[in-house]
């Protein structure tokens, strides 16, 4: 497996991986392809917080945002999918933590990164992801 550069559009502000990370972008069998794409974008997130952190922080906030709606279809009964998660959260968390921002940037960030696929009645402090 190659470690190519992800791609990268162009332009301040401008990511590539949002095109893949779209509502059930991955099919049921999508585990393998969404563990890619998830790197991917962790990858072009962390080449762009070498040069400007409190832009990668807000790609990673809008990875956040994406990420849910985008494999929620997904049957992963080996765990990697949720492995792979979990890293790049990990990764991405210490980015948007580790960004130099204001108070009123954070918390903007915050309220984008809450609860994104569920309805506004769910996303109080303390609440358990719906079943379904």
């Amino acid at each position: 497996m190659s470690r190519s550069a992800p791609p990268r559009a162009t332009g301040p502000g401008v990511w590539a991986f949002p095109a893949r990370f779209r509502a059930h972008a991955f099919g049921w069998k999508g585990t393998k392809l969404a563990t890619e794409r998830l790197k991917e974008a962790v990858r072009e997130i962390k080449a762009v917080h070498r040069k400007d952190p409190a832009l990668a922080a807000d790609g990673a906030v809008r990875l956040i945002e994406r990420l849910v709606p985008a494999i929620q279809d997904i049957a992963s009964s080996s765990g990697s999918l949720g492995k792979a998660t979990n890293r790049a959260l990990d990764t991405l968390l210490d980015l948007i933590a580790g960004a130099p921002a204001d108070t009123k940037t954070r918390s903007a960030w915050s309220r984008r990164g809450r609860c994104p696929s569920w309805p506004e009645s769910r996303c109080r402090r303390g609440s358990k992801a719906p079943r379904g």
